[in-house]
Formats: structure tokens, sequence, C-alpha cells
């Protein structure tokens, strides 16, 4: 019958596991989630199509900015919409914020520090580029005036 059908498939498509923790993405592990009929029988009406549900979120519960995906079985003439959100709330920042804001960081001094010497390195062979050729200029200066007065 129908309803074995739908129980089958809600079995195979392992919800249970969101709700239990068996996957972690970005350090969140438990999700509530909402299964519902794309256009409900009027038996569904009550709950608004939904059918299947975790335990921490009956259908009376409106789970907070989830992740909607349609998905249907054309030949069984079936089309459910799953909602998805964590138990607790999206988090505000990743589980690797922290991290990446100190690498980040660490990177930007780090090219920061690598500019400045590179800067300082050139102004400083400049200088002293223009300091040996001002010493050559005054060495040759000096050979001239020498040159002059023993004529």
């Amino acid at each position: 019958t129908m309803l074995t059908l739908v129980d089958v498939v809600v079995k195979e498509i392992h919800l249970a596991a969101l709700e239990e923790g068996a996957t972690s993405i970005e350090g969140v592990r438990h999700y509530d989630y909402h299964l519902r009929a794309a256009q409900p029988h009027a038996s569904l009406a009550d709950v608004g199509g939904v059918f299947a549900y975790s335990s921490t979120a009956p259908p009376s519960k409106q789970l907070p900015n989830p992740v909607v995906v349609s998905a249907s079985i054309p030949q069984y003439n079936m089309e459910w919409v799953l909602s998805v959100a964590p138990r607790d709330g999206w988090p505000r920042t990743s589980a690797n914020f922290w991290r990446d804001l100190v690498v980040l960081v660490l990177v930007t001094i780090g090219s920061g520090v690598a500019f400045m010497i590179f800067v300082v390195g050139g102004v400083r062979q400049g200088h002293l580029r223009a300091f040996e050729l001002a010493k050559e200029a005054k060495a040759a200066k000096h050979k001239r005036v020498v040159e002059s007065t023993e004529r």
C-alpha cells in the first residue's frame, strides 16, 4: 500500500541520522527536520502536510530558517518537501572562524613586514648607490684639482 511505501522510503533516506548527530557539518551535529507532502492529503491539512518529523520538532514547531529541498518520485506521483535546520539554530560563524581569522592576521602582518623589508632594502640600496656615486664624483673632482695644480 501507499503508506507502507512512504514508511520504506522515509526509512531509506535516514532522516533519523540528522536527529541523532551521526553527521557533523561545520560543527553542527543535531538537526530538526520536517518532511511534508507538497500537495497534502486532507487528512494532513491540520499539520501543514508534515508526515515525518524529528522528535524535538513536532509539526506545530516552526523550524528557524530551514534549508528546504523538494524531491519527487514521479512513478508513484509523490512530491515531498524536506525542511532541515540545526536544532540549536544556525551558528553565527563557521567552526574554524577564529583559526581562519588568526591565520589571516598573521599572513597579513607577515606580508606587511616582508613588503616593508623590501621597500627599506630598496631605499637603502638606492641611498648606498647614491652615496657611492657622490664619493666617486668627489674623488674624480679631487683628482682633477690635483692634476690641474701639478701642471
